[in-house]
This record gives C-alpha cells, structure tokens and sequence, in this order.
C-alpha cells in the first residue's frame, strides 16, 4: 500500500497501520520513561528517605553514620545521602558468586618455614 496516498478503499488499511505506528510510539516512549524513572537521583535526601532507600531503619543508619561506614554529608545538625553514592555503597559489598570463585585465577602464596 502506498503510505502517501489515501483513498477511501485503502483506509481502513490507512488507519490501521496508522494505530499500529501509534501504538509502537507509545512504547518506545514508555520504555524511555521506565529508563529515565529508574535512573539514581542526585538529589538530597534525609535519613528518613534514605532509610526507606537502602531498606533499614533510622538508628540503624545513624549507627553506620557514626562509624562512617555509609556516605553522607553534613550540613549544620541535618544529614544528607545522595541516591547514587548509596546505590554504589552497596553495590560495594557485593559478593562474588561460586562460579566467579571458581573461575578466578589463583594466586599461590608461600608461607614462611618455620624452625
């Protein structure tokens, strides 16, 4: 069928190829918008957000706060988190898989004699 031509026998056919495009626009751009959504902020946030973020409580994070284990900042008395340093704090205590072990190159070690 010739797109740029529309007769009255050719458009039912017009039309739905017409939906048809509309419809593969409106999940192109609902796949963008997930993509966007779930990109990590870099907007404050408090210890409240951020307990609710990293899926613990409040004193808990005051607790890894104090130990300076997690990474805020601080201005005055009011603490902030940033969405992408949380999400790279976690993923630093990633553990490797059995397969990943087991395929990483082994390094020998000597120990010392003892006499």
């Amino acid at each position: 069928m010739n797109t740029n031509v529309v007769s009255f026998e050719n458009l039912p056919q017009a039309v739905s190829l017409l939906l048809e495009k509309v419809d593969s626009l409106e999940q192109l751009l609902k796949s963008q918008q997930t993509i966007i959504s779930q990109a990590p902020s870099d907007r404050p946030m408090s210890i409240t957000e951020a307990a609710k973020f990293v899926n613990l409580t409040v004193p808990t994070l005051y607790g890894f706060v104090s130990k300076r284990t997690i990474p805020f900042s601080k201005v005055g008395k009011r603490l902030y988190f940033s969405e992408t340093e949380l999400t790279s704090w976690i993923q630093s205590g990633r553990k490797q898989t059995r397969d990943e072990l087991i395929n990483t190159p082994k390094v020998a070690t000597l120990m010392p004699r003892r006499k």
